[in-house]
């Protein structure tokens, strides 16, 4: 009986070994599945960071291209050769940086596969408010001084695959838009 009983306690400290080995696998298996969770959670992150800064990037593209259009608006006002002047009150022009084939516009014939284009409406305001240390009517070699007011609004676009070609007729969904009043100085 003696050697019965010692085999049965030795049975007996088997199984109880057996069930800190099965705890053991379970703590380890759900460690396992935190640091993959958490793994997973962190490539997430990082797509997300390059999605954000693309967008970003093109944004400020677009932006950029927006501007591009601000300062071409604005030369086209301000050069009395352009024929802005003679622009009635609140008659525009159209200036695109791209050539969509004709059109009652100014076309800058921009090749459709740049990255960026724009396009802009220069329309002509009424008398400017005279500004400060100014006055109308004065003369100078080239005859009286005019402030005639300018809205200057440009879009700026910018294409989101590399060597697409620009669309005028499905402008792509990335764009920037700059309105602008202006005050400009003419000698007649």
């Amino acid at each position: 009986m003696n050697a019965l009983r010692h085999t049965t306690y030795n049975t007996q400290n088997l199984r109880e070994t057996g069930k800190e080995r099965g705890q053991a696998l379970i703590v380890a298996l759900i460690f396992l599945l935190a640091i993959t969770f958490l793994g997973l959670g962190l490539i997430l992150v990082s797509s997300m960071d390059i999605h954000t800064s693309r967008n970003l990037r093109l944004a400020e593209k677009a932006m950029n291209a927006a501007e591009e259009g601000i300062l071409v608006g604005m030369a086209f006002a301000s050069d009395t050769r352009s024929g802005f002047v003679a622009l009635a009150q609140e008659e525009s022009i159209i200036i695109r940086s791209y050539d969509p084939g004709g059109g009652d516009h100014f076309n800058l014939g921009k090749d459709p596969k740049d990255d960026h284009h724009f396009e802009v409406e220069v329309m002509m305001g009424g008398n400017a408010p005279v500004p400060p240390g100014e006055a109308v009517g004065e003369t100078g070699v080239a005859g009286a001084v005019v402030f005639r007011g300018a809205w200057v609004r440009s879009t700026g676009y910018v294409l989101e695959e590399a060597g697409a070609e620009f669309n005028p007729a499905s402008p792509p969904l990335v764009s920037r838009r700059i309105e602008v009043l202006a005050r400009i100085r003419y000698q007649q």
